[in-house]
């Protein structure tokens, strides 16, 4: 059964032709595990393009929500290369827009993925086209011709949609008065396991929660959580943050 599973697997990987394109003209041609006429490979696949250099954890990385609306391009030879494990995933899901490598082996959890897998046939340069450029917005066609540049608008990316990798009410982790409030914007699961050793009272808060939210709940310490995108387009956040500082509250980030 899983010998059927894993030949089932590695056709598809290989299903269709597809490129990576950049707004300077620059693609990068592999397979992926979607059929021609998906709908996804013919409109294009819009995502920030991002490398890691870690030979393990491509399941940590995979459900890490920092990587929302990413192309996660993973360096290693292999992805997949050793079983998959429940306990290290940092979501219930992947956040990213596509996983990218050289080579993918069979396991259960690439299998089940929502998130399409693009083997790439240079990952080395793909990478070093991303050190050497600024522009590191892409989309994944199933055409070898360049998508409209209407196509690489970075308002279309998923980045900083906050509202899709935090919770949408107050959680009590560990019951107690004067928590530990962690405002979560995206938090890793790790985070929260740590934090929970601690054995203080601990109170998960939505990314929109506000200061006057926060000192109600007379915090023994403010914990602002890892998260996608870039801090600088979270006004809003940045403000409430402000108000934290000046009620002279421990914070942590």
């Amino acid at each position: 059964m899983m010998v059927k599973a894993e030949w089932s697997f590695n056709q598809k990987l290989r299903q269709s032709s597809a490129w990576l394109h950049f707004s300077d003209g620059t693609k990068f041609a592999g397979h992926i595990n979607l059929a021609a006429q998906d709908p996804r490979l013919q409109q294009g696949i819009l995502g920030e393009a991002a490398f890691t250099t870690g030979m393990s954890g491509y399941e940590e990385t995979a459900t890490d929500p920092s990587f929302l609306g990413q192309h996660i391009i993973y360096t290693t030879a292999h992805v997949g290369n050793y079983p998959a494990n429940p306990k290290v995933r940092q979501s219930q899901k992947c956040h990213a827009s596509l996983l990218i490598a050289r080579n993918f082996s069979y396991n259960r959890f690439l299998e089940n993925l929502d998130v399409p897998l693009f083997s790439c046939q240079d990952t080395r340069a793909l990478v070093h086209y991303l050190i050497t450029h600024k522009n590191h917005v892409s989309v994944l066609t199933g055409s070898a011709e360049k998508p409209p540049v209407a196509l690489f608008d970075e308002k279309k990316l998923l980045c900083s949609r906050l509202e899709l990798v935090s919770q949408a009410q107050k959680t009590v982790e560990l019951e107690g008065a004067n928590p530990i409030v962690v405002v979560n914007y995206g938090i890793k699961q790790a985070i929260i396991d740590q934090l929970k050793k601690f054995n203080f009272p601990l109170v998960t808060l939505p990314y929109s929660a506000s200061a006057e939210d926060i000192l109600a709940l007379k915090p023994r310490l403010v914990f602002l959580s890892n998260g996608p995108g870039d801090p600088r387009d979270y006004g809003a956040q940045v403000e409430q943050v402000k108000k934290l500082l000046e009620a002279r509250v421990p914070v942590r980030g």
